[in-house]
């Protein structure tokens, strides 16, 4: 039979299980004596038995209710720890609420029970703050979001120069991050002054990444829009207030995904600013970002994980992958090139497929190098994705809207780890080339090539105008000539005085 705990072994016992304590970014605890006053909800004197309350009010914050074994969890537990939920979500959105007995468990995602996978078992704190991260990030619903954003900051604030609006976007994601106060019904200057009131306190936080977030302050201080934004008309201000309203709904969203555990770090970013960048003004062409499958690609031939750093400035012995257009390293000095292979060893070559680059007209391949070694001579290996399978949506760019990256992306990282596999692969010396050569073409020669050239050599002899002769026999043979039709053939027969002459 087993033991019958009391509240406080109970209360004990889960806060081992969920790892109840402070750290860094985090209040935490359990206990009896502890008011939600004293843990900064002000008035409030219930006493929860467990929380987690995170310093960023953006994360999910957990409150725990506990009993004695010997309880059960019904209908007056359950609405002490809603109560208890309530009173969080006051400066939480996310809010899970446990209630334990030392056996049994019911967790509240909000104010809604949860039933999913492992949900009757107690489980460390990470698996709660998990049941609110987005567990499928929908790329449709970013390019939405990301041209929504845009048209709104171009049409409706008349935020004309493309990066204003990049950045404008990018200050609010990154106050977003550092928790700043973004609700509806805001006014333009309450808005603008809590982005920069976040960005200025991470400022003093966060030393090491200073230099950009001053940037981006400095910009976003200079950012102007046509939108009266300070009209004392309370239609005009009421539109402001709804487009502000708007445009914190969109950045929460990405922000959601930006902070999901199904975030791998190009799929949101990269859908975002290749989003951005397709409304460029030919004036404005240049830098170009990667496609995220292609980065994605990049990382699995690297095998980078989330434990590696990826760098410019490396170690001896470092894979580096580069995309480059086709030909520039054969393009290069050789002095530049014989620099370039007496320290580093050209491993493999990529071509990628035409038209990766929506709106640009170029050819690229990824070129992975080992640094610190010299070439020495060695051959390296090449090969060809001649396509990645994406089609061109109209006004999205490129998109893999038949899902066939996956399998693509598989058969192309397996050819590159066995460097073999496809017709396409290549060894080559780089003395000779530095880039994927392309199979020319077999030569062919038809008996039709033969008689043209005797017809030409024989016209040439007798001063007969070649392109003259063809355009009149073409007359002749079209206007002057009886023309038949059969169901799998038309026979032209030339006439002679008004007469067939019988040949065909």
């Amino acid at each position: 039979m087993a033991k019958t705990l009391t509240e406080d072994a109970v209360r004990d016992k889960a806060r081992d299980i969920l790892g109840l304590k402070d750290k860094k970014g985090v209040r935490s605890g359990v206990g009896q004596l502890t008011t939600f006053n004293q843990l900064g909800f002000s008035g409030v004197a219930d006493k929860p038995d467990g929380w987690y309350l995170p310093e960023n009010h953006a994360d999910t914050a957990i409150v725990l209710e506990t009993k004695a074994s010997k309880i059960v969890l019904g209908k007056a537990q359950v609405n002490e720890v809603l109560k208890n939920v309530r009173i969080v979500q006051t400066q939480y959105e996310k809010v899970v609420g446990v209630l334990y007995n030392g056996e049994d468990v019911r967790v509240f995602k909000g104010t809604e029970e949860y039933e999913g996978d492992g949900a009757k078992e107690l489980h460390n704190v990470e698996y709660y703050t998990d049941l609110f991260k987005v567990d499928h990030i929908d790329k449709e619903h970013i390019y939405e979001l990301t041209a929504k954003i845009n048209n709104c900051l171009h049409f409706e604030f008349g935020i004309k120069n493309l990066y204003h609006r990049m950045i404008f976007t990018a200050c609010a994601l990154v106050a977003k991050r550092y928790d700043a106060l973004m609700v509806k019904g805001m006014d333009y200057s309450m808005f603008t002054n809590a982005i920069q009131s976040s960005i200025g306190k991470a400022l003093i936080r966060d030393k090491q990444q200073n230099q950009k977030l001053e940037l981006l302050l400095d910009v976003f201080s200079e950012i102007r829009m046509n939108l009266n934004v300070n009209s004392e008309d309370e239609k005009e201000q009421k539109h402001v207030k709804d487009l502000i309203g708007q445009f914190i709904e969109w950045i929460t969203e990405i922000s959601d995904c930006l902070n999901s555990d199904a975030w791998r770090g190009e799929d949101v970013m990269g859908i975002f600013f290749n989003e951005f960048n397709r409304y460029k003004k030919k004036s404005e062409a240049g830098q170009v970002f990667t496609p995220e499958h292609i980065t994605d690609f990049m990382y699995r031939i690297l095998e980078v994980n989330k434990d590696d750093r990826v760098l410019d400035n490396v170690p001896a012995h470092t894979q580096c992958a580069f995309i480059l257009p086709d030909k520039k390293l054969e393009k290069a000095s050789k002095t530049q090139i014989k620099r370039i292979l007496k320290n580093h060893r050209l491993r493999k070559v990529i071509k990628l497929p035409e038209g990766l680059f929506f709106g640009v007209d170029v050819t690229t391949s990824i070129f992975v190098f080992e640094a610190g070694v010299a070439q020495d001579g060695k051959e390296f290996f090449a090969c060809y994705m001649e396509s990645d399978g994406l089609a061109t949506v109209k006004n999205k760019g490129r998109h893999d809207v038949y899902g066939k990256w996956a399998d693509i992306e598989a058969h192309w990282v397996d050819v590159i780890e066995k460097q073999s596999g496809d017709d396409t692969c290549q060894w080559l010396n780089p003395a000779e080339h530095l880039s994927y050569q392309m199979p020319q073409k077999p030569f062919e020669i038809f008996e039709e090539d033969f008689r043209k050239t005797v017809m030409d050599y024989l016209m040439f002899q007798k001063g007969i105008d070649a392109k003259a002769f063809g355009e009149k026999l073409l007359d002749t043979a079209m206007y002057s000539s009886r023309v038949s039709a059969g169901e799998s053939e038309v026979t032209i027969s030339l006439k002679k005085g008004g007469e067939s002459n019988g040949e065909d």
